[in-house]
């Protein structure tokens, strides 16, 4: 993991680059309420996980998660090479992450 947004004198704005090994996953599936984010997908083939269901994603894939509960997501490596994401937000205080398969929501 490498964060930029601070080495570059960023206090708005946040970007965090994430090696993901085979088999491992970003980070469970979850979303904020503070914050919105993006992810750019730099190589490799994740599966994200969304509200509607799982997809594949592709190296150049852009994608957004709003606020709140339609934004949840998770990303994980399935396949047996690495995949690398860029996520960036704002930089939003205080945080509030749910993460609802420990909630015990759907």
């Amino acid at each position: 993991m490498a964060r930029f947004g601070p080495s570059l004198g960023a206090s708005q704005s946040g970007a965090s680059m994430y090696d993901i090994r085979p088999g491992q996953a970003l980070c469970p599936y979850h979303y904020e309420y503070g914050e919105e984010e993006w992810l750019l997908l730099i190589a490799g083939t994740p599966t994200l996980r969304d509200p509607d269901g799982e997809h594949d994603l592709e190296p150049h894939d852009l994608v957004f998660f709003e606020r709140g509960p339609r934004g949840a997501h998770g990303i994980t490596n399935r396949t047996t090479e690495p995949v690398r994401v860029l996520m960036f937000s704002p930089v939003v205080y205080p945080a509030a992450t749910v993460y609802p398969d420990s909630a015990g929501e759907a």
